[in-house]
């Protein structure tokens, strides 16, 4: 349990420092520029929705994989240990952020982009990618895996 706790930590904490850093990248007076040009918040709304929305549909084919898994060796070693428990809430959490990317970006086509808002925009977009990243590359590595043990075993 402890294990588990700390390693959810870990992912947190990671994806929130990388997020972090890059809401410092947003540079003073960005607002008024994007602002400035017609139609660059309606392009820069629709790109952010569209990729959340996408990443939506590729984790829940990455949460597909599973099936192939299914009563493999490695999956069970996994939940053994504990770390499916970990993925599978990491990958919830990943939803969740995913849905707020939507959402705050559907949101610049009602509201004023302000500094504030793009480096939300910013601290989303980092996470998720993070997010992402740590979600699925364990599922792909499970994968890989239980195809190379059964190719292994004919």
């Amino acid at each position: 349990m402890y294990r588990r706790l700390r390693l959810l930590t870990l992912i947190i904490l990671l994806s929130q420092v990388l997020s972090y850093g890059a809401t410092r990248l947003i540079p003073p007076g960005s607002a008024c520029a994007i602002s400035g040009v017609p139609g660059r918040i309606e392009s820069l709304a629709a790109l952010l929705a569209s990729f959340s929305f996408t990443m939506l549909g590729f984790l829940a084919a990455v949460l597909a994989l599973f099936g192939i898994m299914f009563g493999s060796s490695l999956l069970a070693q996994y939940r053994k240990h504990g770390h499916l428990d970990v993925l599978l809430f990491v990958m919830g959490l990943t939803m969740l952020f995913l849905v707020a990317t939507f959402a705050t970006s559907v949101a610049a086509y009602i509201r004023p982009v302000t500094e504030t808002y793009l480096k939300a925009l910013a601290w989303l977009v980092t996470t998720d990618f993070v997010l992402l990243l740590i979600s699925t590359l364990p599922v792909v590595m499970l994968v890989k895996g239980t195809v190379e043990s059964v190719g292994g075993d004919q």
